[in-house]
């Protein structure tokens, strides 16, 4: 069971904090997700939610004792989580980011650990940095962590690491090569699910389905062929009246080029930060990069 005083002292810090569900809750990914111990079902519009009461969360753990706790990355706490999961992982934060740096605020997670670093002020763009099996991830604005002492669905209890811990050193401001330019992006996601039971009238059916597009096109994305099957199911249950198949084909097409514009401009500020930080691709990792010959 999560101890209030913990909540009490991550509110005291700065941290948003919300409950995950229990490690053992069937779900994608158990002990992760926010989570509403009142419906006993993941959170709706998690990545707005406020700095919830003591006496709410006092409610929540007699209600539901196994919650996890985690947190709002980015802009909402002021604070950047760095996520490493392997040993390549740590050997490219090394190669990244000075010894001083990584001695700020730091935790063991299930697979790994857990840098935080202070972000003041502007937006905080959440990316991804891999190199062959080498990945760090940086979780900024619409994004959220999971904080010690929850437990991982391995069993594993998440732990600060001593003395890296909020009580025996100070958070670092996050370095240079973690603070992406901030891109069009927003904390705000659409309840999907809301939408679903809606009809789209004239005039905005467009726009919706832009914007379905776009979010089964994201980072996970779906393949488009697929995409454009669901628009079509969609756009035939609820745009009133339904939209074309090639006006659908042209909207799926818009946002892969625009997802593919995306791609492109990540892997360059990957090469930028590779080059700039002296880091070594691996023969393999260069050819299919289309680095070398």
């Amino acid at each position: 069971m999560i101890p209030l005083t913990w909540v009490k002292r991550y509110q005291e810090l700065g941290f948003v904090v919300h409950p995950c569900c229990p490690p053992t809750h069937r779900c994608q990914s158990p002990g992760k997700i926010p989570y509403d111990p009142y419906e006993r079902r993941h959170m709706e519009g998690w990545q707005n939610h406020p700095q919830f009461t003591l006496e709410k969360w006092a409610e929540w753990l007699d209600l539901e004792p196994e919650i996890n706790i985690g947190f709002l990355t980015g802009s909402p706490s002021k604070i950047v989580a760095v996520d490493i999961d392997n040993a390549a992982g740590e050997e490219m934060f090394r190669g990244l980011v000075s010894e001083e740096d990584r001695r700020t605020w730091q935790f063991r997670t299930g697979k790994g650990s857990r840098f935080l670093y202070r972000v003041d002020e502007g937006g905080v763009r959440s990316a991804r940095l891999t190199s062959g099996d080498a990945a760090i991830e940086a979780l900024g604005d619409g994004r959220q962590s999971v904080l010690p002492p929850s437990i991982h669905p391995s069993g594993t209890q998440y732990a600060w690491i001593e003395p890296l811990t909020p009580r025996h050193c100070e958070v670092h401001g996050a370095p240079a090569v973690l603070m992406l330019p901030q891109a069009d992006i927003t904390s705000e996601r659409p309840d999907w699910e809301a939408a679903a039971q809606a009809p789209t009238h004239e005039g905005s059916r467009n726009e919706t389905l832009t914007r379905l597009a776009g979010h089964l096109l994201a980072p996970a994305s779906v393949p488009p062929d697929e995409v454009f099957i669901w628009l079509k199911l969609y756009s035939a249950a609820h745009c009133k009246p339904p939209l074309s198949d090639p006006e659908i084909k042209m909207i799926v097409r818009s946002i892969q080029n625009r997802q593919e514009r995306a791609d492109v401009q990540a892997e360059l500020e990957t090469r930028r930060l590779m080059k700039e930080h002296n880091l070594k691709w691996t023969d393999a990792e260069m050819m299919r990069r289309g680095m070398c010959g």
